[in-house]
This record gives structure tokens, sequence and C-alpha cells, in this order.
């Protein structure tokens, strides 16, 4: 997402923006209240898959990033992946297409992580 000309990492569920150099921390606003996520009952908190998406399946263009997560604190696996309470990207996927590159690049250098 471009904030103030500046490309950020957001959340493509609920639209969360993860701030550069902080980790971010997913809250449960279910059942009227704010309480740590994930919790076992509801659908909230960061998920991460462990295996890659079918190539069908992933948004491509400037406004997607595919790549490595670092999940802690409290974390559910699932049969695909798996859900957390906090999470940091680790790297970053650069794009085959030269025209997707450059807002991919800005963030892996904003957030100070690799590009593979």
């Amino acid at each position: 997402m471009l904030l103030d000309g500046l490309w950020h990492l957001t959340s493509t569920v609920a639209g969360d923006v993860w701030e550069p150099r902080r980790r971010f921390e997913a809250v449960c606003r279910g059942r009227g209240e704010e309480r740590p996520a994930p919790c076992a009952d509801h659908g909230c908190g960061v998920y991460a898959r462990t295996h890659r998406l079918p190539a069908t399946y992933v948004t491509t263009g400037p406004r997607a990033a595919v790549g490595l997560v670092a999940l802690w604190g409290r974390v559910i696996e699932h049969e695909h992946g798996y859900r957390a309470q906090f999470a940091y990207p680790v790297a970053l996927r650069e794009p085959t297409l030269e025209s997707e590159r450059g807002p991919v690049r800005e963030l892996a250098q904003r957030y100070g992580v690799a590009l593979i």
C-alpha cells in the first residue's frame, strides 16, 4: 500500500499496516472486545502458510509482496500453516517482471529485509 508516497506492507485481509522495523501484533476484535490473538475459537491472528501457494492464487502486481515471515508469541498450527500473535517479515521474493520490482525493492530496504 502506498501511504504518504512510501510503500508499506499491509494485511491482505484486515488492512492493518505493518510499520517498518517494528513487530506487528495481531489483536482479536471479535466478540465485542479486544484480546490477544490468535484465539482458538476465532479466526484472528497473523496468517502464514507452510507451503508456497499455487501461482494462480497469488495476486500479482506492485500491490502484492510474497516472502518469508517470522512468527512468535502465541502460535496456533493449522493444516496449511499458522496463525500467530507477533510477526515480522524476514525476506521478500523479488518479482520476475521488471515493472514490479521497484516497489518490492523499496519495501525490502525500508523494512530491512533480504530480497530472495
